[in-house]
């Protein structure tokens, strides 16, 4: 792909600012009284990790052993970790991993990104999974795929995607609607929260998860799950980032792509993939149980440290 399509942030950067930016949504997700309270809350930090960039642009493709890292700190004195680092393995694999100092709260997902052609649309497929867990309880949600529109210039979630909590039996299906040729409004989801002990239907999803989206109890007025924003999201500083921190990594890639000098973004892109490892040592151990790669500081049978 052409150096003027990049853009300036990696695939490590990205799942860091969607998995960060709303993070206090899951630090008082725990705190709610309710199973179903709880499987709402983390219902709408799925919904506030979903930001795509502009059309046209595609986040450089982080090398194997590139790492990135910050520590979030809430007002009410909760904290969280985040790191994430791409898995030197066959196909570009990216784990990431979101974790308290209790270990009340821990995230974990592995995301292989694998690009379909469908004539007028490039989508690209995310295979693996997220699993979030609070306290005792454990849920596992499946990505949507991402469609980058070539015609009509933009990108969009479409697809199907699924959260569910073993423990307490609930279970979302969340459809993201692709944006008709012609007409109709893009970003719609709609889906279903039902409770699969009874089968029951406990919720109905609608609205644009761009902008707000609303659940509704049969019988009763909807309320608001979720409203879109873009909030800010403090990283360490690079000069005490480890030396294969992605943001270090490519600097001098980045700094050319702001001045739009395509030439020398080329060269160095090609001089990072001749100096970049091959394969580095992991900080994170594969927790055969779940099928899921956790970081190493998450202690435990569930972090398989």
């Amino acid at each position: 792909m052409p150096v003027p399509f990049f853009l300036d942030k990696t695939m490590l950067e990205m799942l860091h600012q969607n998995e960060m930016r709303r993070v206090d949504l899951l630090l008082h997700a725990g705190r709610r009284d309710t199973p179903v309270r709880r499987f709402l809350g983390v219902l709408e930090y799925i919904f506030s990790c979903c930001l795509l960039e502009e059309f046209g642009r595609k986040p450089l493709l982080s090398r194997p052993g590139e790492t990135i890292a910050s520590v979030y700190r809430s007002p009410d004195g909760g904290c969280a970790h985040f790191f994430a680092e791409s898995l030197p393995l066959t196909s570009p694999t990216f784990a990431n991993t979101l974790w308290t100092d209790d270990l009340r709260l821990y995230s974990c997902g592995n995301i292989t990104i694998r690009e379909k052609f469908y004539g007028t649309s490039i989508h690209g497929v995310p295979e693996g999974r997220r699993t979030v867990c609070l306290g005792e309880e454990s849920y596992t949600m499946t990505p949507p795929s991402i469609a980058v529109r070539l015609l009509r210039g933009f990108s969009e979630y479409v697809g199907e995607s699924v959260l569910e909590c073993p423990e307490t039996g609930l279970k979302a299906c969340i459809t993201f609607e692709a944006k008709p040729l012609l007409r109709g409004r893009e970003h719609q989801v709609r889906g279903t929260v039902v409770d699969t002990t009874t089968d029951a239907c406990l919720f109905t999803i609608t609205g644009n998860w761009m902008d707000k989206v609303w659940v509704e109890a049969p019988g009763k007025s909807r309320e608001l799950l979720h409203m879109f924003q873009a909030d800010g999201c403090a990283t360490e500083p690079v000069e005490e980032s480890e030396e294969w921190d992605t943001r270090r990594v490519w600097a001098k890639v980045k700094a050319a792509i702001r001045r739009k000098d395509w030439a020398a973004a080329a060269a160095e892109k090609r001089a990072v993939e001749q100096t970049a490892p091959a394969a580095a040592p992991a900080h994170y151990t594969f927790d055969e149980r779940r099928g899921l790669y956790i970081h190493n500081a998450v202690p435990g049978p569930r972090g398989g440290g």
